[in-house]
């Protein structure tokens, strides 16, 4: 509950439009949620404020574990897998519930009527098999068996347009980053089996994965953004530097406990001889586990010099690591503490002490001094009600381009020029109309409009060709080609066509006509 009044500071601090002067700009504006990080001091206290942040509606850039279980790596999972195995019906289900956004319930009836029919024999290939992206993948499959892992997964993202999927999700720049990491873990993958000299492969990387999520270690990305707050531990934050840095973990105890493993050495100086030498591992067992406090065992190793020299190690352990954190501030630092004191703060500054308070609530001015004279501090003391009021983290709209019109289904356009309106184009009148050949004796049937293709094709097409039998060769494989020769033979669309290249040659066509304004 702590982080959650910590939480709503946070909020309203960035409400009173504060000032920050941003690394690439010298112009002064004002700060944003991206511009501030909290630091904690373990794994566990940064989830519980980015939890705490979430409900009151701010986002939380932290990088934690659980890539696999997220939304879209599940999907891009799911499609790897079904190409892989096309009898996966659970990547089936998890297609149509991600990507085509099918009820679960419909899912579960039509699989189990597609089971029903299977049963009686009446089932007609896989199932889902008529669904959008089922057959989008069952026509990758072919294509990818020669690909690398990378390689499919990129095909995948691309071809059926995943991006597109999860901007419908919301927290799109997390989504983003997560199938970037995704894509960075396949090809770490190769980079591994190629210096290990094994073969990789689609299935080799889905077991990959599998490990890597046993093992806890699928980080997910940060998600940084200038809407979200950076969370991270003192220890990550090294190197990096952010114009608000808040200090949490500030009432933290010492841990300067002597059990477990310490590497213990005798001597002060290396002996390049015997580099190794005078050193052993000590391994002590705490026997009484969170009971151990005052025991007898306790109370020996707390007055015992190994203890103190433990001890002294710890102060300067922290005192390094509140360095780092303090160092991490570019505009302004912040310290956040209860009613308890900031015992943390405490210990490092007077050497151990934690009941003596470094900063004075009451007072404007701290014991750190710089450049001849004190530094000054602002103090706020907030109370909070005990019942907290959840808030809903506004999702903005995502613009995103239509879908592509490619690789879709076209009617082929049929051009008929007497429908056509041509008086945008060319103002004519037609003459009067002149034969130049018998006419065919076509009957009136559907057929009659590609016969009048394959006429016009070979007539534009026709060179003069003194080999009658050439010819009529080639005549006969064009009706052949347009199925037609069941209507007219190949003697009758040669003669047609000589009829028709006599009449232009002979311009009988032009009498009492004018060329300019005839058709």
């Amino acid at each position: 509950m702590d982080e959650q009044w910590h939480s709503s500071f946070y909020k309203s601090m960035i409400a009173q439009k504060i000032y920050v002067c941003p690394k690439d700009n010298p112009a002064w504006r004002p700060a944003e949620f991206g511009d501030v990080a909290i630091l904690c001091r373990s794994n566990k206290e940064c989830q519980d404020m980015a939890d705490a942040l979430h409900r009151t509606g701010l986002r939380a850039a932290i990088s934690r574990v659980g890539l696999m279980t997220t939304a879209e790596t599940k999907l891009i999972l799911a499609c790897l897998k079904y190409v892989l195995t096309r009898q996966d019906t659970l990547s089936v289900a998890e297609i149509l519930l991600l990507a085509a956004k099918i009820p679960i319930e419909q899912i579960i009836e039509d699989r189990l009527k597609y089971l029903k029919a299977k049963e009686e024999g009446t089932a007609l290939g896989y199932w889902a098999s008529d669904q959008p992206y089922i057959k989008q993948l069952d026509a990758l499959r072919e294509q990818v068996k020669e690909l690398s892992s990378s390689e499919i997964l990129n095909l995948l993202l691309d071809e059926l347009d995943v991006r597109r999927i999860i901007a419908a999700w919301g927290n799109l720049q997390q989504r983003m980053d997560n199938l970037d990491v995704l894509r960075k873990m396949a090809n770490e993958y190769e980079e591994r089996c190629n210096r290990l000299h094994t073969g990789a492969s689609l299935g080799g990387f889905l077991l990959w994965l599998n490990e890597i999520e046993n093992a806890k270690t699928d980080s997910q990305a940060s998600g940084e953004s200038s809407d979200a707050v950076n969370i991270m531990t003192y220890h990550k934050s090294k190197g990096l530097e952010y114009p608000i840095v808040i200090c949490h973990s500030m009432e933290q105890n010492l841990k300067a406990d002597v059990w477990g493993m310490e590497i213990m050495t005798e001597r002060k100086e290396v002996e390049l001889d015997d580099v190794l030498g005078g050193r052993w591992l000590r391994y002590w067992v705490n026997p009484y586990a969170d009971q151990v406090k005052n025991t007898p065992l306790d109370v020996r190793l707390t007055q015992s010099p190994i203890y103190q020299n433990r001890y002294q190690q710890a102060l300067a352990e922290e005192a390094r690591l509140l360095y780092v954190g303090i160092t991490r501030a570019r505009d302004y630092l912040v310290f956040v503490s209860r009613e308890k004191p900031m015992k943390w703060l405490n210990r490092v500054w007077h050497n151990g002490k934690e009941d003596v308070p470094t900063l004075d609530p009451s007072s404007y001015e701290t014991p750190w001094h710089w450049e001849d004279r004190y530094l000054k501090i602002r103090t706020e003391v907030l109370t909070f009600d005990k019942t907290f009021q959840e808030e809903a983290i506004n999702l903005n709209q995502v613009n995103y381009i239509e879908p592509p019109k490619g690789k879709k289904e076209h009617i082929l356009y049929q051009i008929d020029l007497t429908k056509e309106d041509w008086s945008s184009i060319y103002e004519a009148r037609t003459g009067s109309a002149k034969q130049y050949a018998n006419g065919f004796n076509l009957e009136e049937t559907s057929s009659n409009a590609i016969v009048a293709k394959a006429i016009k094709a070979f007539t534009i097409a026709y060179w003069r060709e003194e080999d009658t039998q050439s010819t009529l060769a080639v005549a006969q494989a064009h009706l052949n080609r347009f199925a037609i020769n069941d209507f007219i033979a190949a003697e009758q669309l040669y003669e047609h066509t000589k009829a028709f290249l006599r009449m232009v040659v002979s311009k009988t066509f032009l009498f009492n006509s004018n060329i300019e304004n005839t058709l």
